[in-house]
């Protein structure tokens, strides 16, 4: 045998191995679960996160055209195009939100940072024990790391 013929051999064998380590890693991190998670609470944080945006956005009129700009780029980043109830909908839920008391107003923010630290942590499959702070998932979620 050649000396190239048992390199490609030794490439094929570090290949398979590696796909195989793969899907062990899949399968012991529970992958397919995890992103059913993920799905599932993604869509629950998003009416929270867009709510408390929107709402801080009305709280401050002088951003007026920048602010509507803002919302739209959001909405058009995180709500399925072509959907009009469901802006509807979030826009109903934003101006509920406005009229909470104080006590509501905090749990809303409360339940928005425990759903986006469940997602961080859903995030997490290599191991690490790292953990951040409630400060970062949250400005990575409405705006750039």
């Amino acid at each position: 045998m050649t000396d190239w013929q048992q390199r490609i051999r030794n490439l094929a064998a570090t290949g398979w191995a590696f796909l195989c380590h793969l899907a062990r890693r899949y399968h012991a991190d529970g992958c397919q679960t995890r992103a059913a998670a993920l799905t599932y609470v993604t869509l629950f944080a998003v009416v929270p996160l867009l709510t408390l945006t929107f709402a801080a956005f009305s709280l401050v009129p002088s951003l007026g055209e920048a602010g509507a700009k803002i919302q739209q780029l959001l909405l058009d980043a995180l709500v399925p195009a072509g959907n009009p109830e469901v802006t509807d909908y979030l826009f109903d839920f934003a101006r509920r939100a406005r009229s909470l008391s104080t006590a509501g107003g905090l749990v809303l923010v409360v339940t928005t940072l425990f759903m986006l630290r469940t997602i961080e942590r859903t995030l997490t499959i290599s191991g690490a024990s790292r953990t951040i702070g409630a400060v970062r998932p949250t400005s990575c979620a409405i705006g750039p790391c």
